[in-house]
């Protein structure tokens, strides 16, 4: 910056802008882009700067630089961007196991659940068969009793849940700790309560599993 620049008398006055159009921070902006205004000021100014206050031996004084702006913004774009493409590189490699489909198994009512239509969905976890039940036209388990759902094959059948459908025809979610594979049966009986853990006679409907492989 040229000692004899105008703008600098212009600042330190204080008045209007010379020039009637320029604002004040437009100006003190280029001001301060200029090199010359960081530039180191000469060493004979330094050495009779510090000698006026008695400081012996004047340090050097390092010419400062303007530091550049961060774009924040565009480094977090940058590093998003970076973090889906390393997913979608990884993902087949991970190992992943896929969802396994579900097996839909038709489900027929007895002369006790004349009008039920409904079905099972069925797929292994890995806690267990899930196995949902969708219904339509099984009456509510009377008071005192409920239903329970079984899988079972020629020599025995395990218990997979109860259930009462007392609120409506919602979907009714069951579980088997053992394997349809090995107990292709699924059915479901009305029971009593208290009158112990084996499946009744009354059996409102029934389907077969068929297959079904562990995924």
């Amino acid at each position: 910056m040229k000692p004899e620049d105008p703008r600098i008398e212009y600042l330190a006055s204080g008045s209007g802008d010379p020039e009637g159009e320029t604002d004040h921070l437009d100006l003190i902006r280029d001001l301060l882009d200029q090199e010359s205004t960081w530039a180191e000021p000469p060493p004979e100014v330094v050495d009779a700067l510090m000698a006026s206050i008695g400081e012996g031996e004047p340090p050097q004084i390092p010419a400062v630089k303007p530091r550049r702006r961060v774009n924040w913004t565009a480094i977090a774009a940058v590093l998003g961007l970076t973090a889906i493409l390393v997913a979608m590189l990884l993902g087949p490699l991970s190992g992943t196991a896929q969802p396994v489909p579900e097996a839909i198994v038709a489900l027929t009512g007895t002369e006790l659940a004349p009008t039920l239509e409904g079905n099972a969905a069925v797929r292994p976890t890995g806690s267990g068969w899930w196995i949902r039940l969708e219904l339509t036209g099984l009456p509510p388990a009377p008071e005192g009793s409920y239903y329970q759902g079984w899988v079972g094959n020629q020599a025995d059948a395990v218990s997979i849940g109860t259930f009462h459908m007392r609120d409506g025809e919602d979907p009714v979610v069951l579980w088997s700790g053992v394997s349809l594979i090995d107990y292709p049966s699924l059915f479901v009986t009305l029971q009593e309560e208290g009158k112990g853990t084996q499946p009744s006679d009354r059996v409102m409907f029934a389907g077969a599993i068929e297959g079904l492989d562990e995924g």
